[in-house]
């Protein structure tokens, strides 16, 4: 998945089908008979959001109702920005949107 490509004048490290968990500090250290150095460079993957944490019911009433939400623990690099809210009558098959907050 990963492989390093090295020339006279550079050396480039290149990893294929890149996800999120591939984020994070990538250490190169180059060693020669005299000594060492490191240098080191963090990555950041962006992907989709994880889902939102646990939704709970707060309120419901025949006026109105509320429901809560946390934020995905995995953003997916980005802040989330946007959330829609949709439902579903049991009775059909199409989900109809009820809110967003652009």
């Amino acid at each position: 998945r990963a492989e390093v490509e090295n020339t006279e004048f550079s050396s480039q490290l290149a990893i294929y089908n890149t996800n999120r968990y591939d984020a994070g500090r990538y250490d190169l250290i180059l060693k020669n008979a005299v000594g060492e150095k490191t240098a080191s460079v963090n990555v950041k993957v962006f992907d989709t959001p994880g889902p939102p944490g646990p939704i709970a019911i707060k309120e419901v009433s025949k006026d109105h109702m509320v429901i809560t939400w946390t934020p995905p623990t995995v953003d997916g690099g980005s802040a989330v920005s946007n959330y829609i809210v949709e439902k579903r009558d049991e009775s059909r098959r199409t989900w109809t949107t009820v809110t967003t907050n652009n």
